[in-house]
């Protein structure tokens, strides 16, 4: 199985860079289709499954999505809507503010939402505040805190989540990306512990709350002919799922943009 593994899309964080906002400005909309594979060698007997088509529409003020999920997880089929929308305040100053549904839980949470501020400071920093909410069979807080640095053509990112869930939790994620030219042109790695919300993988919030995960991503971007997006990753983490046991999970996506 490991050897047939189908490389699957890593959605993007949710931050605008400088390379981003450097685009071309005769594209204003995008129609993706993405798909992620997990593979799990003890924790799930079956793999999952999860596919996108997601719409944005960019103007100079904002960028604005909606995105239509499907998923085959947990021995189970479900669906889940998200809207998210990326205002500019100024060019040192943007948030996200993002909400989903879906009826299918525990396929996906019932519902999920989050808002997070950036603002960039001298020495070419960001920092990004926000909390992220997630709800199963009870509510989910979580604190959202980053820091990020632009260096020539890199942008290096930290986060972390925090919260409380009949115990104190933490993730962490760091983020190095590199870019060959325009905002769809770039390679990048991540490393991870613990479970961010921001991953399509945040149902396992209702069994791994406070248990380890460890988890590294490899990915790159492409455009071609700049109307055509291509982006592929893969990855692996190993999870604690039970106390003192520990599994591997394999994952890999692969996507594709058009832009118009």
């Amino acid at each position: 199985m490991r050897n047939h593994i189908i490389l699957y899309l890593i959605l993007l964080l949710p931050v605008f860079t400088a390379a981003q906002q450097t685009d071309s400005v005769h594209f204003k909309n995008t129609l993706t289709i993405q798909y992620e594979y997990f593979h799990f060698d003890k924790q799930f007997a079956n793999n999952w499954h999860i596919t996108g088509l997601e719409y944005k529409h960019e103007t100079k003020k904002a960028a604005i999505l909606g995105r239509l999920n499907y998923a085959n997880r947990l021995a189970q089929n479900g669906w889940q809507g998200e809207l998210e929308a990326y205002p500019k305040f100024s060019k040192k100053v943007y948030s996200y503010v993002g909400v989903g549904y879906s009826a299918d839980m525990p396929v996906f949470p019932k519902f999920r939402a989050g808002y997070s501020l950036y603002v960039n400071i001298p020495k070419s920093i960001e920092l990004e505040g926000g909390f992220r909410y997630l709800y199963f069979d009870k509510n989910l807080w979580i604190g959202v805190a980053g820091v990020g640095y632009y260096t020539g053509n890199w942008f290096l990112q930290a986060r972390s989540f925090l919260s409380d869930n009949d115990g104190f939790n933490f993730a962490g994620l760091f983020t190095a990306r590199r870019y060959f030219g325009e905002m769809n042109d770039y390679a990048w790695l991540q490393y991870g512990t613990g479970v961010s919300p921001d991953e399509t993988r945040n149902i396992q919030f209702t069994t791994n709350q406070r248990l380890y995960s460890n988890r590294i991503v490899l990915g790159i971007k492409k455009s071609i002919q700049r109307k055509n997006i291509l982006q592929f990753a893969v990855g692996y983490s190993r999870d604690e799922y039970k106390p003192s046991t520990f599994g591997n999970q394999l994952y890999g996506s692969v996507g594709y943009g058009r832009r118009f």
